[in-house]
C-alpha cells in the first residue's frame, strides 16, 4: 500500500465577514446590527531558550565535518556495492531498549 503526498491540495480559505456583510446579516434577522471594526491580528511567537540556541546553531550545522565521517563512507560504499550486511540481532536489540526506555512493554 502506498499513498502519495505529493497529491494533497490545501484547503481553500474561507472568506472573512466584513462589518457591512455583518450588518446586512444581522438586519435580515430582524434586529440592526452594526458594522464591526476590523481588528489588527495579535498574533505573536516566543521562543524558548532551546529554540533560540538551535536556531543559532542551525546554519552551521551542515557545514561541520562529521566526526564518522570515514565509517559513513564505508558504509555508504557498502550499501552502494551490496555487501552490506544488516545484524538483525543487533536492531531488535536496539529497538527493544528503545522502547523500555520510552516506557514501552
Amino acid at each position: 500500500m502506498s499513498t502519495k503526498i505529493d497529491a494533497y491540495t490545501p484547503p481553500s480559505p474561507r472568506p472573512v465577514a466584513t462589518g457591512a456583510s455583518l450588518s446586512r446579516a444581522g438586519a435580515s434577522g430582524g434586529s440592526e446590527a452594526k458594522p464591526v471594526a476590523a481588528v489588527a491580528a495579535t498574533d505573536s511567537v516566543s521562543l524558548t531558550g532551546n529554540a533560540r540556541e538551535l536556531q543559532k546553531l542551525a546554519p552551521t550545522s551542515g557545514s561541520a565535518p562529521s566526526e564518522n565521517s570515514s565509517r559513513v563512507d564505508r558504509i555508504r560504499t557498502a550499501i552502494s556495492n551490496g555487501s552490506y550486511q544488516v545484524d538483525s540481532k543487533a536492531v531488535a536489540a536496539k529497538l527493544t531498549r528503545l522502547e523500555f526506555a520510552f516506557g514501552g512493554a
